[in-house]
């Protein structure tokens, strides 16, 4: 299982650009990080340094990401996301589902 790369405009946005400077899609996790730095600068431009980690889930809330609404749990982890099952099939690993 990993997360399900979504079809929105921020994870096109994203993917082209890496596509561009790297050679290459960029993957589930580049989009993760790309969200994560996006709340991160937005809690710190909000609360500062001394209380952004008070104002991450906010900034989470408030922040439709390239992985989609980015909104947080109580324990700071994605409220919903859409996850890939992979599997080999004919001898090759493949996206058998998306939950």
């Amino acid at each position: 299982m990993e997360l399900a790369v979504p079809d929105n405009a921020a994870a096109s946005r994203v993917s082209s650009h890496v596509m561009d400077e790297l050679g290459r899609p960029a993957g589930p996790y580049a989009l993760a990080a790309y969200d994560a730095a996006w709340v991160a600068g937005l809690a710190l431009a909000e609360a500062g340094p001394g209380g952004a980690a008070g104002a991450v889930p906010g900034a989470a809330a408030g922040h439709g990401g390239a992985l989609g609404d980015v909104e947080l749990n109580a324990a700071g982890d994605l409220a919903s996301a859409s996850y890939d099952a992979w599997a080999v099939v004919d001898g090759a690993w493949a996206v058998t589902g998306t939950y």
